[in-house]
Parts: C-alpha cells; structure tokens; sequence
C-alpha cells in the first residue's frame, strides 16, 4: 500500500528563516486549505463524488504518483490508485504504466487470455474463460468459480465494480458505452472528425486512462448490440467504421488490452462488414441466448472471422424465441430448475471450442426484463418478501456451478422438479401456463422431489467445505433426494403480464407491483411445504393476461434486524476506507477505542457509536436462503374457450411436422434456429408453439389448461 502525506510540504527548513515570498507563501496556504478541504470532505463520507477523488488528490506530486505507478500491483491498493487516476485525468497526464499486458494466445492450438504471461482462467486445466455477466455479487461468483465479470459501461457503477472485484479476485470486462441513436451512424456524424464524437472520444479516453493501469482489468469492449438499433442482420459500414476509429484510439490509449465489440447474435452479414471495417479488433464477442450458441466457431469461420470470439453474454431463451401463449403471452422457462440446461450447454459448447476464449452467463444479479425471474440468478424484487438488502440466489446457475467447481456445496438445495394444473380433464403440467373462467380457484401444485447433491455446512472464512460423507457421494456420483420437509417457505405472487411487448432488452424496464391477495397458500405455521399448493382466486382478476409466480425457499437463516453490514460502494464503505488508509495512520488520537489493524466491522461498530449518519450498526450474520422459482403465465376471460387455438393431432400435417422436427432435435441433442428457443425435451406443445410463431409446417396456435368457472382447488388433500 502506498503511502503519502495529505499535504504537499513545499517549505524546507532553511526556507522557514528566509525571507517570506508571497507565491511560495500563497502556494502553501492554498495547498493546506485544499487538504483541510479534502479531510472534512472524506470525514463526512461525501467523497465518493467522482468515487476515487481522495484527500490526496488534490496535493501529491505527479511524478511520486507515476513512481507508484511503475511498482504495480504489489504496491498500490486499488481505491488508493485510483484516487490518483481521476487526479492524472483532470490534470491531462500523457501516459502511464500499467501493471501487467493482457493478450490473446492463439499459437498452442486452443486461443487462451494470458496476464502477465500467463495463461488465465479456464479453472487452471486450459480451458476456456468462465465469466459471469452482471454488476454485483463478484465475491459470489468467485466463491462459485468465475474467474471473470462482464460490465456494460463506465461510470459510477463500474467504479463499484472494479471495486467489488479487487476484493474478490476476479478480472473485469469493461464496456465502453457508445450511443443507440441511429443518427449518429448518419451522414456527417460519419466523417472520423465529426466534433460531436471527438467530443465523445475525449469522455472515453478519460476512463481508459483512468482505468488502464488497474490489475482487475480484463479487456475492452466497445459497444454493445449497436446494430441492433440500425439494421440487426448487417449494422452499417458507418458503424463498424466508427467503432474501428474508437478501437484504434482505445489501443493507442491502452495497447496493454485486448479491444473487441460485441453483437446481438450471429449474422454472417454484419461479421462480413467488420472484417472489412473494423481490422482493428482483437476478439469478437457474441452475445447468444437459448440454443443459438450451437456451432457458433464454425459460423464465424464460415462467414471469414479467423481470430477468436467470446460469447458474452448467454442464458435461456429471450421473448424474441420462447414459445408464446395463444393470447400472445411469451413462455420463459417455467422453473429456475429447468434453467439449469441453459446455462450449461452453452458453457460446454464455448468449452469444446478451440477459438472460444471465454463465456459469461446472463444475469448474475437481478434485473426486470420482462418478468422479475426471466434472467436473474439472484432475486432482488421488493415483492418477493426478502427482508434484506442482499438478493436470494434461485438455482438456475446450479449445473453450470458444478461444472465449474465440483467441489463447492451450496448451504441451500432446491428445486421444482414439477409443476401441475389441476383443470377440466385432471392434473396436467402447464408447458405454456393455463386459461381460467372468471370464477375458478385454480388448485396449482409444485413438486420438489427428486435427486440434487447434498448441501454441506458453511465454512470458515464465507466459503464452503465439502464434509467427509458429502465427498465420498459426490466422488461416486451420489446425490441426495430434495423432501418437503427442507422447505421453509412459499410465496406466491400475482402480476399483470407484459412479456409481450417490444421494449428492446438494452433498455430500462420497470418492475410490476404484485397484486395483492389473489393466491391463497396452503401453507400453516407447523407445515410450511403445504405452502407448495396455491389457490389463485380468479374472481378477483378482471379478464387479462397475468403472471403467477411461486418462490420455494429453504434453509432460512434470518437475518438480524436493525442493522447493516456495509457493503462496497456504499457511503459507510467509503468512510470505512478512509479510516483505514489515512485516519488511523494520520489522527490516531481520534479511534482510542480501536483495537490494532481493526477489521472493516470494527471500523463501522466504532463510527457508528461515534454518531456517523453513514454507518448503521453491522450485522453480526448475513441472513441466508436458497430459492427455486415459478414463472407461469395465464389467462382469465369471462366463458371459455377463450382464444382460437388447436391442439394437433395426427393425421393432419402440422401434427407430423412438428414430430418430425421433434425427432430431428432428439438425435442431434440440440433444436437450431428457429427452434432455439426449447430443448430437444420439450413438451410437443412447445415445438407446436414455435412452429407457429415463424409460420412452419401449417401449424395453428396450441391451447392451453383449460380450468373452467366451476373448478374449486381444496388445500383439504395436503397430507
């Protein structure tokens, strides 16, 4: 950790008995009020402006700055250099040593990241990169065996994360966010020297220069889908044009990282353009979701591209390829647990790929897109009833986490092994949701049975030790059955649909409100599993389209009340920080009451005791749940049936199509575009569906359940 002063001395001892010079004098009075300013700023935790403006910013010597530099990683912590990166910024500093040269290695057969020299990631087995796409939980990725995070922008929030994954370890893909108006592909916005995107040029320099020299940067990317907002299939020779003029310049800023830019897919159009355009780029990213990973090396080499390709985002199927409900509605996967084929097959494709470098799955967070669960590993939603700040992680990523680190055992095991509607003709598993009469108590049921590896003790230090029994049965390729008696809470929630509309994916979407009391749970205080069948009382739903959500928790740890732990990036964090690197080391006299190198929650116990606004009280534990979720989509209308629709049935010839292309995928272990978006498994609903969304072998919309007005749903038969 480098140290340093908070003022710049200027006067010496033989100066002190000279002569006073007004400059000198002026110098040094302006210098020391800059440093009171900078210390009462950071006392009260209002640093975090420009996130790394520090006390020190104002006053150290550039050349002791560029010094500490040319040490590296070994010697400077990050949050104090990049304190001096925004110091280097706003003072136009030329450039500046980084610590250690990122590339692309090609020559050994398999395109490799090396740091340093160094091959990285791929689990230490010369495998290719395992990335997670998201803007928080880095300390869980790692903990789950990522080795690397993929960001979209910079900015405040990529601050945090180079934050975040300092302290746990992993490398950092940094997006360079370039505008989605389609007019600045345009006309004179064209020309290399438009002021418009010199200006813009300026802004992202800023942030290379600020971030180059950081141990946790991985690569560059610059863009994200921006074709997709002009011309999907081909984007325009104007804008790969433009993003080979903001990778040229990156380089020049930076020539110690890799540069690529990321699509929307594949098209051979668009990967004819870059080549041509864009020469400059050192990897393609990809971003793929469902199945359409599947041959991807081989479409690129076939459309030209010979160097190697990331996929940089990947996860179940979007709106744009899932099945849809006949009244529009599209089907996500209808459990996190039959997410988990997902996420693996993707990683596994990426894995046998000799040119893939690396993959990072989509989402490790929480965001709404289209559905509070459509992507999200982690559950963040205010209406599922966490009654903490930190999200709950679902088990879609599970399979994919097995694959990277067998040995880590979650605390939580969870599942939805199956999902039944109880409609007109019986029990039946709803692949694309249900229709319900106005009137109905839908009686919906959820299974947890079946065969997961058995969850393990958490361990010292956050991580989690595999026990002796546990390891001999995950050696021998044992697992443990998932019983009720595991669950320790359902909840279900009812929202409006929306995962019909447009809203393109890179754009903010806001999260639906539940609508209350319209799922009765079964459960008791004594039988928290009876909570695994809900009433949906349709009566008080006007006809519409609606999502029905369940969230099976297990292993509940609650978490203290009244408290907070700070966390990286928070307005206490950044105190925390400061007494750690200059507090204590400055004004000892002001923390008595601390012990020798006090922990983080030491530090926050004492300020907040102490009277901080910034800091609560820390928690003593992190509460802990492991969820599995439902997302099902359905349908109420006044008198059934509802919506035109069809179930196909043998002889005519949708129903032989659709067996036809269902048989097709079984042998091949994979379904392809346009029928990416199931697996080869799928229910013949499902391909039925999708062979009507893009208009193949004649085939009508399939129906759904059918639960007609007089269906009553009971909790009575709950054992």
């Amino acid at each position: 950790r480098m140290e340093s002063s908070g003022s710049l001395r200027v006067e010496s001892s033989a100066d002190s008995m000279a002569e006073p010079d007004p400059l000198r004098a002026a110098v040094v009075t302006w210098t020391r009020r800059l440093s009171l300013v900078g210390l009462l700023v950071a006392v009260l935790g209002l640093a975090r402006g420009d996130l790394f403006h520090g006390l020190r910013s104002a006053a150290e010597p550039k050349q002791q700055l560029q010094q500490a530099f040319a040490k590296g990683s070994d010697s400077t912590e990050l949050f104090i250099s990049q304190e001096q990166y925004a110091m280097l910024r706003h003072q136009g500093s030329a450039s500046i040593d980084v610590p250690a040269k990122v590339n692309i290695d090609c020559s050994g057969g398999r395109c490799q990241v090396k740091y340093g020299g160094k091959v990285y990631g791929g689990g230490g087995a010369g495998g290719s990169l395992r990335g997670m796409a998201g803007w928080g939980y880095y300390q869980e990725a790692a903990d789950h065996g990522a080795e690397a995070v993929r960001t979209w922008s910079t900015g405040g929030m990529f601050d945090r994360s180079m934050l975040m994954a300092k302290e746990s370890g992993v490398k950092v893909s940094a997006g360079l966010d370039l505008p989605r108006d389609r007019f600045r592909y345009e006309g004179d916005f064209c020309d290399s020297d438009h002021p418009w995107w010199l200006q813009k040029w300026n802004e992202l320099k800023a942030d290379v220069v600020k971030y180059r020299s950081s141990p946790e940067l991985l690569w560059w990317t610059v863009g994200n889908e921006l074709e997709s907002f002009i011309s999907w299939s081909d984007g325009s020779p104007c804008l790969w044009k433009r993003v080979e003029w903001i990778a040229k310049n990156v380089k020049e800023t930076d020539p110690h990282h890799p540069v690529g830019t990321v699509l929307a897919a594949f098209h051979a159009n668009k990967v004819t353009s870059i080549i041509k355009h864009a020469p400059s780029l050192d990897f393609l990213g990809i971003n793929v979701y469902g199945g359409d990973a599947y041959g991807m090396g081989g479409a690129l080499s076939g459309a030209g591209w010979t160097k190697p390709y990331a996929i940089t985002e990947y996860g179940v199927p979007g709106n744009w390829m899932s099945p849809q409900t006949p009244w529009g509605t599209t089907v996500e996967p209808i459990t996190s647990t039959q997410k988990r084929k997902w996420f693996l097959q993707t990683y596994q494709w990426c894995e046998a790929d000799p040119k893939c470098i690396g993959s990072f799955a989509f989402f490790w967070g929480w965001k709404w897109e289209k559905s509070a669960t459509w992507f999200g590993v982690f559950n963040e939603w205010t209406e599922a009833g966490a009654a903490w700040a930190h999200g709950i992680m679902n088990d879609a990523a599970d399979d994919l986490i097995a694959a990277w680190k067998p040995q880590f055992r979650d605390r939580g095991m969870v599942q939805i092994s199956e999902v039944t509607v109880l409609g007109e003709t019986g029990s039946q598993v709803p692949a694309l949701g249900f229709t319900a009469e106005r009137g109905a108590s839908v009686q919906v049921d959820l299974d947890v049975g079946g065969h997961i590896y058995e969850a393990v003790s958490r361990a010292a230090g956050g991580r989690v030790a595999l026990g002796r029994a546990a390891a001999a049965q995950a050696s021998a390729g044992r697992s443990t059955a998932v019983g009720t008696e595991q669950v320790r809470e359902v909840l279900w929630r009812v929202t409006q649909d929306v995962s019909g509309s447009n809203v393109n994916g890179n754009l903010r979407e806001n999260s639906l409100t539940a609508i209350p009391d319209i799922v009765q749970s079964c459960s008791t205080p004594s039988k928290p599993a009876d909570g695994l069948r809900g009433l949906v009382q349709t009566s008080k739903l006007m006809p519409g389209a609606y999502r029905l959500y369940a969230f099976v928790r297990t292993r509940f740890e609650a978490e203290p009340l009244g408290c907070s732990t700070a966390v990286v990036g928070d307005p206490c964090w950044y105190s925390i920080q400061w007494v750690k690197s200059t507090g204590l080391r400055q004004h000892p006299e002001w923390y008595k009451g601390l012990p020798p190198n006090p922990s983080d929650k030491e530090i926050q116990s004492y300020l907040q005791k102490t009277g901080s606004r910034k800091c609560a009280k820390p928690c003593d534990s992190q509460g802990f749940t492991k969820e599995a979720t439902l997302s099902l989509p359905f349908q109420v209308c006044d008198k059934l049936p509802c919506d035109m629709c069809s179930d196909s049935k043998a002889p005519d010839g949708c129903f032989w199509n659709v067996h036809q292309k269902m048989m097709e995928s079984k042998q091949s272990g994979v379904c392809t575009w346009p029928l990416s978006g199931v697996l080869p498994n799928a229910t013949f609903a499902e391909f039925q569906s999708l062979m009507h969304r893009h208009n193949i072998g004649g085939c009508p919309s399939p129906c759904t359940i059918q639960v007609p007005a007089s269906t009553s749903g009971t909790c009575q038969v709950l054992g």
